[in-house]
């Protein structure tokens, strides 16, 4: 008789302490998948920045490269 009760209340302790595990695993399972979330939006976010960028520099490049051309141009047509 005190063995089963022994072996009840372990088996009772037992599960309480799995279903507390399985709680934090829940929470902390729930947390990691909030910050790879945002993870996966901070790199799309930063990916679009870089692109941005660079096709403004692109952009900036062709602009002087264009505007040299034409001062060169001008400076003929002066002389």
């Amino acid at each position: 008789m005190t063995s089963t009760i022994i072996t009840n209340i372990l088996l009772f302790v037992t599960q309480t302490d799995h279903s507390a595990l399985n709680a934090q695993h829940a929470e902390e399972l729930k947390r990691l998948q909030e910050h790879l979330e945002l993870s996966r939006l901070t790199t799309i976010l930063s990916i679009a920045l870089i692109t941005i960028l660079v096709l403004l520099i692109i952009n900036l490049v062709k602009n002087n490269k264009l505007q040299k051309e034409i001062n060169t141009l001008k400076e003929r047509v002066q002389h």
